[in-house]
């Protein structure tokens, strides 16, 4: 009886703590006790009795991943709430998970933690990455799980754990943790200056360029020195492209003087990502004059790349940059496009005659103006040939069209009618119209895409007579599929060093391929292009406008939105 009295009044002691008012530190640690006391092992026990299920799923990956997010996240989630030392350690152990998709789930949980304990222990369990640095198609779980590790330790909130990640977490870490630590002080901006300026010049190109990004983000002004001594032309592209656009943002009067030099690079790209950097600085002058200098390049992306840029700038000198441009530039295609800038900055027209708006301008200069808004009134001389209302001016573009299964459908989902035909029809009547059209110096080639891209000819292709049949009898063919797969798509089409321009027809936001984030796709897109500089045009039905828009603007292009309902009439 003494014995059953005693228990209950220890559990009616424990139920009481758990009933006190908050505000008590005493109150709290009773409860933790409590929870870790009789939770944890029972929350151990139900995760191995799942692990247990998940063994033979290993190599089932979607069945694997219905258990983890709709069984195992809640247990881990559990475990991680208990908050005990004991529970840390568990989740520490499944880090180390022979099963990547276990560990990944596990350090996910750590999140729920948050603070420098489970942020050491993430870092430690950052894994050996054979091929760090390199993006490959093929899946790769253990950089899966290290970019699981970066998600986690960027939406720690922790004030200890964000101090030891700008600076002891950087002694005798691995490459790979180098790296993880770099993408995480770019992502979370922590002010980490001193350790990146000293991992820029690491033996390791991966951990070179994430630190280079991070300092970028965070801010270079007090590291222009360290800069200064940089080979630019022997980073990577993404490098490149933080450092040189974080310089050109630089307050430090020396930091444009760096840039300048990289606009002298013998390397064709570098000169290319020079350009994009200069128009970042508008209101400099200075950057103006390695713009025009870019003008005069003869390598095209440089050109195009200086073309672009110099829209930014509202200087007098930019009016005899774009005059001389209409003879200089190295393509048709750049010549109208400096033609269409010169028309929307003066309201002038004088087509493509250089002595004509030469003897315009020696008139005009001492009053001239530019305006604070586009007059827009005035347009250059067009070739007539347009897809969906934008215009087709380049001879070497590459048409990539969605032939997923929701373009068999009508605009906004409906079912097609003879008023209202589905979304595919109106596309291939549209498209045959244009290749009937296209003059026969054109080369161009077609991609028709859904869960993969499918590809007319290996390479751009004049259109003969043969080849436009051909042309004409593949968008005919084409059979609509599952799968919206925009990344590998472009990808495809920028991989042709050849087109100058794509046009994107597609009817909603990607599904499949190796990137499927809107966000994600824009940036890699962006960064591949700062160096191709080829045009890219986007058209879309229904979903994704902000999508396409965003894409075409990044990427020189105009975007339009089709199928749009007409209101209807009172």
């Amino acid at each position: 009886m003494q014995r059953s009295t005693a228990i209950s009044l220890f559990i009616a002691a424990c139920l009481a703590s758990l009933l006190t008012v908050s505000s008590f530190p005493a109150a709290a640690a009773r409860r933790v006790a409590f929870s870790a006391a009789f939770s944890l092992p029972s929350l151990v026990a139900k995760y191995q009795t799942l692990e247990a299920k998940a063994g033979p799923l290993r190599n089932k990956k979607n069945k694997l991943q219905k258990l983890i997010k709709k069984e195992i996240e809640p247990v881990l989630d559990s475990i991680a709430g208990v908050g005990s030392n004991r529970s840390l350690a568990f989740l520490g152990e499944q880090l180390q998970h022979s099963i990547p998709a276990l560990a990944k789930a596990a350090a996910k949980s750590m999140r729920k933690i948050d603070d420098v304990r489970a942020a050491q222990l993430l870092v430690g369990s950052v894994r050996p990455e054979p091929s760090l640095g390199k993006r490959t198609k093929k899946p790769d779980a253990t950089r899966d799980y290290n970019d699981e590790v970066i998600d986690s330790l960027v939406t720690m909130k922790n004030a200890d754990a964000g101090r030891w990640l700008a600076d002891r977490a950087f002694s005798k870490a691995s490459t790979e943790q180098l790296r993880v630590l770099c993408t995480v002080a770019e992502r979370k901006n922590i002010k980490a200056g001193e350790r990146l300026v000293r991992l820029i010049r690491h033996r390791n190109s991966a951990v070179a360029s994430a630190a280079l990004s991070a300092l970028a983000a965070v801010g270079v002004d007090p590291y222009v020195a360290a800069l200064a001594k940089l080979d630019i032309d022997n980073l990577d592209r993404d490098a490149r492209i933080a450092i040189l656009d974080a310089l050109a943002r630089c307050t430090q009067p020396t930091a444009i003087d760096i840039v300048l030099a990289a606009a002298s690079s013998r390397d064709s790209e570098t000169r290319t990502i020079v350009m994009g950097s200069l128009g970042l600085k508008a209101k400099s002058e200075t950057a103006l004059k390695g713009v025009i200098v870019g003008l005069k390049d003869g390598s095209p992306p440089v050109a195009t790349a200086a073309l672009r840029a110099i829209r930014n700038f509202r200087f007098k000198a930019v009016i005899p940059a774009l005059i001389e441009g209409l003879g200089s530039l190295p393509n048709e295609r750049l010549r109208i496009d400096a033609l269409d800038l010169l028309t929307h900055l003066t309201d002038q027209n004088m087509g493509m005659s250089t002595e004509d708006w030469s003897r315009w301008w020696e008139m005009a200069e001492p009053r001239f103006v530019f305006a604070e808004k586009a007059r827009g009134g005035t347009s250059a001389k067009r070739r007539g040939l347009r897809y969906f209302g934008v215009e087709v001016r380049s001879k070497r573009s590459i048409f990539l069209v969605d032939y997923s299964l929701s373009m068999d459908k009508a605009p906004g989902g409906d079912t097609p009618t003879a008023d209202n035909p589905s979304k595919m029809s109106t596309v291939k009547r549209e498209l045959t119209r244009l290749l009937q059209e296209l003059p026969t110096d054109a080369r161009i080639n077609l991609v028709l895409f859904h869960a993969k891209p499918v590809s007319w000819k290996k390479k751009l292709t004049a259109m003969s007579a043969a080849h436009r049949e051909s042309a004409i009898e593949f968008v005919a063919n084409g059979k609509t599929e599952f799968g919206t797969n925009i990344f590998d798509t472009l990808e495809l089409a920028l991989a042709d060093a050849e087109v100058d321009t794509i046009y994107l027809l597609t009817d909603g936001l990607p599904v499949g391929g190796e990137i499927q984030d809107p966000g994600e796709i824009r940036r890699v897109i962006k960064n591949v292009n700062r160096v191709r500089q080829v045009t890219i045009h986007t058209l879309g039905f229904g979903d994704g406008a902000g999508f396409l828009k965003k894409l075409a603007k990044e990427n020189g292009g105009e975007c339009k939105i089709l199928g749009k309902k007409k209101a209807k009439k009172k």
